[in-house]
């Protein structure tokens, strides 16, 4: 464990390759990432999907809260724990978000 949380200290966009294949996303560095990211993990009951009309597109609330969402025919997702657009994905954007959920 010691040895995960050195590496991740030091981990930085430009050395993400470095983590090799993996079946999940690198976690943000801090300079992404606001200071609401750090939270309770949620419990499994709170957690919701909503997906768009077409089936193509998914957001995901922790209780009430939008926490982010993949947008269909976009590379990265949105999220509202991201500072700055970047290799993790982008800022929350309420207008994407509305033209894709707000009908479902």
């Amino acid at each position: 464990m010691q040895f995960t949380k050195t590496r991740l200290k030091r981990l930085r966009p430009e050395n993400l390759n470095e983590l090799g294949p993996s079946e999940s996303a690198p976690p943000a560095t801090r300079g992404y990432v606001t200071d609401a990211a750090k939270r309770a993990v949620p419990s499994e009951a709170s957690i919701k999907l909503l997906w768009s009309k077409d089936g193509e597109s998914v957001a995901v609330y922790v209780g009430q809260e939008l926490l982010g969402f993949i947008a269909h025919n976009n590379p990265r997702g949105f999220s509202t724990n991201l500072r700055e657009e970047g290799p993790f994905g982008s800022p929350l954007d309420r207008e994407l978000f509305s033209m894709f959920f707000m009908s479902a």
